[in-house]
């Protein structure tokens, strides 16, 4: 038919990848969270908020959850208002610069499928 198997260590190699785009999305915000000043309650409201705005609003969810859990976790903290809304921001910096994380790792899964089947 034309077709090729493709080996277990590729496939393993595709799942390792797909963790780390997985990773990249909940690290990425809350990183970012953490850098601009926010301490562990900002960095935990991050994750929630991304895990909680997927499942309401999906894709567009996991941002707009990113910045309410940073900014409601800041706020707990003890934050400025201003503050606050600064650790927000960079924590949709944060999911942005995730998704180019992702964007490269799609790229190297589609170099890596190509080589694995030519």
């Amino acid at each position: 038919t034309g077709f090729r198997e493709v080996s277990l260590g590729m496939t393993l190699g595709f799942g390792a990848v797909a963790l780390l785009t997985w990773l990249a999305t909940l690290i990425g915000p809350a990183a970012a969270a953490g850098g601009a000043g926010g301490r562990g309650k900002t960095v935990i409201g991050t994750v929630i908020g991304m895990l909680l705005g997927l499942f309401a609003f999906g894709p567009l969810g996991l941002v707009t959850g990113a910045f309410f859990g940073a900014f409601v976790g800041a706020l707990v903290e003890g934050r400025s208002l201003d503050r606050a809304t600064g650790i927000a921001v960079r924590s949709i910096l944060g999911a942005f610069a995730a998704a180019v994380v992702q964007f490269l790792l799609a790229l190297i899964l589609i170099g890596a499928f190509f080589i694995a089947v030519l």
